[in-house]
């Protein structure tokens, strides 16, 4: 009895999908073997941007597929809880041209096994390879791609036709290198718990994307958005950029360029950081425009540590390392200082002393804080590379 259902689930999913003269392409093929044999399909890309949907049960929607991938283990069988009961998924990875795609089965009713699932699965890509389907476009990959770049009017057209309001844009994001599969997964598993929705590109630059001010008021925290980051960050050992408060595709383009022109500086003045604010973001461009025209605003600045700065012994040189510390790392804490540069916090206690002293002013009052930032931020990028001059 087992068989015979199976074997009609087969050739009924078969005669379908292949019935060239029924259906007039491959998505309206897809939607009549799944509605007809009881069961949902959604193909994403690498991203968790949906390509194409049957879905054929209200009870089941994308975010519950997407949670069951992400909370379930590495086999291809995914449980699922759907309107008190459970049901199955069944995930493969298929290749499109070249490109990786996610293949999500649902079994509406419980019925299938796990092989059925496999079964319908294959017939499903040999079936897109018949129809010579092509994926439609991922607009929210171009429109990454597009803001990255500066296409500002491609960034409009993209934004039109997906329905996207220009000041619904809220937050913009990179991961600069690789980035493996769980940091996407990291991000789409944030998107569905917040109810938010991010536009995503991953290549091989690395990762990228804007996340849009949902419909409704979601309370998340900057603090949990940058554990987020700092998640990522660990899991793929890259560094994390971000700018809040975007809200116009022309914001947007200009974030990325801000994060483009400093994602190079930015580790040397700020070596112990993973993941980079608007603020962090914002000092390293200013000081990397300064440090470019090498005129006489760079010459004021410098002059703020020029006493630390005039000798190259080592008393000098662990004197310069202490303030560069203390100031850019620490959070002008003397106990982080400390622990940062591994000597005892009287040793540090001491050095800020003479440095006071050889200043001529007390680092910590709030107004010389600004000026001293920006020199020590510059003497650590020009210790470690030279920028080409703007001229």
């Amino acid at each position: 009895m087992a068989d015979s259902f199976s074997n009609n689930l087969i050739s009924n999913t078969v005669y379908h999908l292949l019935n060239f003269e029924k259906y007039s392409n491959f998505p309206a093929a897809l939607y009549g073997a799944a509605s007809n044999n009881n069961f949902q399909v959604v193909i994403f890309t690498k991203e968790f941007n949906v390509v194409v949907i049957a879905e054929t049960r209200q009870g089941t929607t994308v975010a519950e597929l997407i949670n069951a991938f992400l909370k379930s283990d590495e086999q291809q069988e995914k449980s699922i809880s759907v309107a008190g009961g459970r049901i199955f998924s069944y995930w493969r990875t298929i290749d499109l041209d070249g490109e990786k795609y996610h293949l999500a089965l649902v079994d509406n009713d419980g019925s299938f096994s796990i092989d059925d699932l496999g079964k319908i699965s294959e017939i499903i890509e040999l079936s897109m390879r018949m129809w010579n389907f092509k994926p439609e476009r991922d607009m929210a990959g171009e429109f990454v791609r597009a803001v990255r770049r500066g296409n500002r009017s491609l960034a409009y057209s993209l934004l039109d036709e997906m329905g996207i309001r220009e000041d619904s844009l809220e937050v913009v994001f990179y991961f600069p290198g690789p980035i493996e599969e769980k940091g996407v997964e990291e991000i789409v598993s944030f998107e569905t718990k917040y109810d938010l929705k991010v536009l995503k590109l991953s290549d091989q630059e690395g990762l990228a994307g804007v996340v849009l001010r949902p419909n409704k008021k979601v309370e998340f925290i900057d603090g949990e958005w940058q554990d987020l980051l700092q998640s990522i960050c660990r899991s793929a050992s890259s560094k994390a950029f971000y700018i809040t408060g975007i809200d116009s595709v022309e914001n947007t383009c200009r974030a990325f360029q801000e994060i483009s022109e400093t994602e190079s500086y930015i580790q040397y003045i700020f070596p112990s950081r993973y993941s980079f604010s608007k603020y962090e973001i914002a000092l390293a461009s200013n000081v990397v425009s300064i440090t470019a025209e090498s005129g006489n605003i760079k010459r004021n600045y410098m002059d703020l540590i020029r006493p630390l700065m005039a000798s190259q012994d080592a008393k000098c040189r662990n004197l310069i390392e202490t303030l560069e510390t203390f100031v850019l790392d620490a959070g002008l804490s003397t106990a982080q200082t400390a622990r940062i540069m591994k000597i005892h916090a009287n040793t540090v206690q001491y050095r800020l002393k003479k440095i006071r002293e050889m200043l001529g002013v007390d680092i910590t009052e709030p107004t010389r804080i600004p000026g001293l930032m920006i020199a020590l931020s510059i003497a650590r990028i020009e210790r470690a590379v030279r920028i080409p001059n703007g001229d």
